[in-house]
């Protein structure tokens, strides 16, 4: 049996296709589609792997970010596959034609084409479909670096030394993560509770990205809120500032005691201005839960979360151990 197959290759550039319809598809002499360039860069372990790409992408509004994000995803895989356990780095730059640039930085343990291809997708989609002014894609660089290991941990648990605290004192917590394939291991965090906290019982949470942006989301819902594009840009970098490789600690203080205008968030305002800005009838004003965080860095992507209560009491009201 044999096997029949064909190559081909563009001689040269005559033209191009200005209509493609059921009926017919139309070309004409000496016409130019615009396009967009596009770079990446795949970088191994093994340095002589390493490639450049450089692309001219046709400049399609509807298509402009799936294009892209399968250049990238087609490039990873071009010469060589992936190691069974690896972890993928994406680092990647996307210019506009307002002048904006919004940078993309994310690590994906036991990566694949798919997840590149959804880690671009949706930022961009997102500023070409905006509501508010035309805003095209005019240039993307993207890094792409692969590791020969999976760069996750679980979070197995998390305590504290003290579940009763002062105002102005330190919170103690100890978080036990399980690294893939590797022994547990167990982090100190430190975090302070503010001078001016009330008394209560209050939550703690301890996490990885994907929960810290879910809090975020549920104690800052108007950071989502936009009325042009700048404030649009701004909204999406606050969400891709969330670092993948990092252990969030988050003490949500009390509940619906600030208030935001906009975007434009107004701690302790006093309960007389709230009621002067109409807080219940004004679909620009909200409340949202003010918190105190910290930040751990780690080799990891951290996986899973863990509650933790928290009672802080003033200083004549008794011992603060458990």
């Amino acid at each position: 049996n044999t096997v029949s197959f064909k190559l081909g290759g563009s001689v040269k550039v005559q033209g191009a296709v200005v209509r493609d319809e059921t009926s017919a598809i139309v070309g004409k002499p000496k016409a130019a589609y615009p396009t967009l360039p596009a770079k990446v860069k795949v970088r191994w372990p093994n340095e002589s792997l390493n490639a450049d790409y450089d692309y001219q992408v046709v400049h399609h509004k509807r298509l402009v970010p799936s294009l892209v994000g399968s250049l990238a995803a087609s490039s990873l895989i071009s010469d060589v596959e992936l190691p069974d356990q690896n972890t993928i780095a994406l680092d990647a730059e996307v210019r506009f034609s307002n002048g904006e640039t919004l940078k993309l930085e994310e690590i994906v343990p036991r990566g694949s084409p798919g997840r590149v291809l959804m880690a671009l997708i949706p930022a961009l989609t997102t500023m070409i479909d905006n509501d508010y002014e035309d805003v095209q894609v005019e240039g993307l660089e993207t890094t792409i670096r692969v590791e020969r290991e999976v760069r996750e941990a679980e979070l197995l648990n998390a305590r504290l030394d003290r579940s009763v605290v002062h105002p102005g004192e330190k919170v103690v917590i100890h978080a036990r993560l399980k690294p893939y394939r590797e022994p547990a291991v167990t982090r100190r965090i430190e975090l302070t509770v503010p001078r001016d906290t009330q008394e209560g019982k209050y939550n703690l949470t301890v996490g990885g990205a994907d929960a810290y942006q879910q809090m975020l989301s549920m104690m800052r819902p108007h950071r989502s809120y936009t009325e042009n594009v700048d404030q649009l840009f701004e909204a999406v970098r606050q969400i891709l500032s969330v670092r993948s490789d990092a252990l969030y600690s988050v003490l949500r203080l009390n509940p619906n005691e600030s208030l935001a205008v906009g975007r434009s968030e107004l701690p302790e305002l006093p309960s007389s201005r709230m009621a002067m800005l109409g807080v219940d009838s004004s679909s620009e004003t909200e409340r949202y839960i003010e918190s105190v965080e910290e930040i751990e860095p780690t080799p990891w992507v951290v996986r899973e979360n863990v509650s933790l209560p928290l009672e802080v009491r003033k200083e004549n009201t008794g011992s603060n151990n458990n």
